[in-house]
C-alpha cells in the first residue's frame, strides 16, 4: 500500500504528464491563427490573441490542430502500437496521414515521407535538414523516457546530428521536470520566430519561463513566426512544469473534441506504461 506521500507524488507526476499532452495541443491550436505573421500584423488585427480562435493562413475552425499535433498523434499510435516496429508504424502512420492531404506539410518531412513511400527506405543523413518538424512531434517519446525512439522518430524526416542533439536535449528538460521538479533552462532572449530547429528550442524555452502556462502561450502565440510550432512546444514544457490544473479551462474546453479523445488516448496509455 502506498504511503500519503507516494500518492501525493505520483498525482503530481500524472498532473505534469497531462500537462505537457494536453498543453502541446492548445499551443499548437492557438498558435495556428498567427502563424507567419510579424508583431504589427497580429497587433493590428487582433490586438492580442488570448482564446483559440481559429482563422489563421489555413483558416481553421477554431480548436483545430495543424500538422504538429497530427504528426504527434502519428508518433502516439506508434508507440501505443507495436513499439518493438516503432519507427515503421510511424513512418507507416505518417504515409496514411499524407494520404489524407492534410491542409499543412513541412517541407523536410514531406520529403521524408516521399522518400519511404517511392523507396521504401527511411530518407538519407541530410546535414542541411534543420526545420523543426522532428522536434515538433517529440512530446510523446519524452513522456515514456525513450529518448532512442525519439531520435529514431527524428530520423524519418529530419536525418541530422543537430536535430537529434536538440532532442535529446528536450527529452532531458522535460524529464528533469517531471521527475526532479528542476528547470534550470535560461534563454535571455529570443531570436527570430522561424522553422529552423535551434530557434524554435530557444524561443520555447524562453516563452515557457514565464511564471505561468497561461502567460507562456500567449508569449509565444503573439510573437508570430512560427507561432503554432513555438507555441506546442512552449506548452508542453510549461505544461509539465505548471501541471494539466494550472491550464486555462477555456482553453481546453475550446479544443477540438476527437483532438481530446487522443490525447486521452494517450494519457492513459502514459500513466498505464510507467505504473503509476
Amino acid at each position: 500500500m502506498k504511503s500519503l506521500m507516494e500518492v501525493s507524488v505520483l498525482s503530481t507526476i500524472k498532473n505534469k504528464l497531462a500537462g505537457a499532452i494536453y498543453g502541446f495541443a492548445i499551443g499548437d491550436a492557438m498558435g495556428a491563427t498567427t502563424e507567419f505573421m510579424n508583431h504589427a500584423q497580429i497587433k493590428k488585427q487582433y490586438g492580442q490573441v488570448t482564446d483559440i480562435i481559429g482563422g489563421g493562413w489555413l483558416n481553421l475552425e477554431a480548436g483545430k490542430v495543424t500538422d504538429d499535433t497530427q504528426m504527434t498523434i502519428c508518433v502516439m499510435d506508434a508507440l501505443m502500437g507495436n513499439i518493438k516496429l516503432f519507427e515503421e508504424c510511424c513512418m507507416g502512420n505518417f504515409i496514411e496521414w499524407y494520404r489524407m492531404g492534410p491542409k499543412d506539410v513541412g517541407g523536410q518531412c514531406s520529403r521524408g515521407i516521399i522518400c519511404a513511400m517511392s523507396t521504401g527506405h527511411f530518407i538519407e543523413k541530410d546535414d542541411m535538414a534543420l526545420g523543426n518538424g522532428s522536434l515538433m512531434r517529440a512530446m510523446p517519446c519524452v513522456l515514456i523516457n525513450r529518448p532512442d525512439l525519439n531520435v529514431a522518430q527524428g530520423k524519418l524526416t529530419h536525418n541530422n546530428s543537430e536535430c537529434s542533439q536538440i532532442i535529446l536535449e528536450y527529452t532531458r528538460l522535460i524529464q528533469n521536470i517531471l521527475y526532479n521538479n528542476l528547470y534550470t533552462y535560461k534563454v535571455k532572449s529570443i531570436l527570430e520566430p522561424s522553422g529552423y530547429i535551434r530557434d524554435t528550442f530557444n524561443n520555447s524555452l524562453y516563452w515557457a519561463s514565464k511564471p505561468s502556462f497561461e502567460k507562456a502561450i500567449i508569449g509565444a502565440v503573439n510573437d508570430g513566426g512560427d507561432a503554432d510550432t513555438i507555441a506546442a512546444i512552449t506548452g508542453s514544457i510549461a505544461g509539465a512544469r505548471f501541471g494539466y490544473d494550472a491550464i486555462p479551462k477555456r482553453w481546453i474546453d475550446q479544443l477540438d473534441s476527437d483532438v481530446k479523445i487522443y490525447l486521452e488516448k494517450f494519457k492513459n496509455f502514459v500513466f498505464s506504461y510507467l505504473q503509476i
